[in-house]
């Protein structure tokens, strides 16, 4: 059973290196990554199902953000933002290296990975507790991902052998523009393997 408690937001740090992609490559050309998929945050909806040893547990929906922020010249952080009400929310943020053409992470002798190649979102990333995969797309007015977490340790409130699907999907509208307005930052509890941090994540 699953103690209906609050999720820590959870935040995975990769460096990466992030590919813009279009549907009007001659509109678009002489945009980067940020200009691309910047501004006006994803807006919907954000499911999470844990299940334990194969047998189900507990399933919760709630909204769903992504956004891009902390802008620098060839890097920024991409936050994956959900909200399940009382129960708590569960965020994941990524920092990395963008530029016009292409997106690649991938570390020497290591099978951890984060690549947006072609609107594709694919990853991978394990260490001693858990392991973690991340498949999705990423397009200019809608974006979908999944990340899959196996604990193959106990970890805060996930026992030996949870493993938490979550659900993002999500998109905007750009007719009247891409200026994102009236988003505040907050302070919030971030999980990661390697314990309990404290982040910024947009609240708008």
């Amino acid at each position: 059973m699953y103690k209906r408690k609050k999720y820590i937001t959870a935040i995975v740090v990769f460096f990466l290196l992030l590919i813009s992609c279009s549907k009007d490559k001659a509109a678009l050309s002489d945009q980067d990554f940020n200009s691309t998929y910047g501004g006006k945050q994803f807006v919907g909806t954000a499911k999470a199902v844990l299940s334990r040893n194969g047998f189900p547990g507990t399933t919760l929906t709630g909204d769903a953000h992504i956004a891009l922020i902390e802008v620098k010249e060839d890097s920024l952080s991409m936050v994956f933002m959900s909200d399940f009400g009382e129960d708590g929310e569960i965020n994941f943020k990524i920092r990395g290296k963008f530029d016009k053409t292409s997106y690649r992470f991938e570390r020497n002798e290591s099978t951890s990975f984060f690549r947006i190649i072609d609107e594709k979102i694919s990853g991978n990333f394990i260490s001693s507790g858990q392991e973690m995969n991340f498949d999705g797309v990423l397009q200019r007015e809608q974006a979908q991902m999944t990340v899959k977490v196996d604990f193959i340790e106990e970890h805060e409130t996930f026992p030996k052998g949870t493993r938490l699907e979550l659900h993002f999907n999500t998109k905007r509208d750009l007719q009247d523009g891409n200026k994102e307005q009236g988003c505040q930052m907050r302070l919030v509890p971030i999980w990661s393997s390697n314990g309990v941090t404290m982040g910024m994540v947009p609240d708008c």
